[in-house]
């Protein structure tokens, strides 16, 4: 059966027959299937990012090492953000990689921007739960009760 389909369509090919519909360019549907390719770049970029931080520290001087230690991700990207290497010690081997952790955390947070507002930047956030709050139990009827209280 799929030789028979590699066959036809093959057949369709070479006598430039088009035998399928092509997708429409315009509308929504083409706007949404850019910010879904934007998105989806702006993610593995900030994947990357993360890996190339995490693969960093765990070569960098233990100086650098002994301050990122422990760290969530989220927490690593925010402490790499803040560093401020001085630039004039260049040579230095720690200087140098808090200066290349820096730049890879600037990257991940810009790129973490972008995928947070790539679909919600003309609607309203959705709504988040609210927490350390306890919902009451509802009230169960009283079949014994006139009113069913």
């Amino acid at each position: 059966m799929v030789r028979a389909d590699a066959q036809a369509a093959a057949r369709a090919a070479l006598a430039q027959v088009r035998t399928g519909v092509p997708k429409h360019r315009d509308g929504r549907v083409e706007a949404l299937r850019n910010l879904r390719v934007a998105r989806r770049s702006a993610i593995t970029g900030r994947a990357t990012a993360q890996r190339r931080i995490k693969a960093l520290v765990v070569t960098a001087p233990e100086q650098v090492r002994a301050q990122l230690r422990g760290l969530s991700t989220g927490e690593l990207i925010a402490v790499c953000a803040a560093l401020r290497p001085d630039r004039g010690r260049c040579d230095d081997p720690a200087v140098a990689v808090k200066t290349t952790l820096r730049r890879l955390a600037s990257r991940a947070v810009r790129r973490g921007t972008v995928t947070g507002g790539l679909f919600w930047q003309d609607r309203p956030a959705p709504p988040q739960p609210r927490r350390g709050r306890r919902r009451q139990p509802r009230a169960v009827a009283n079949r014994d009760h006139p009113h069913g209280h």
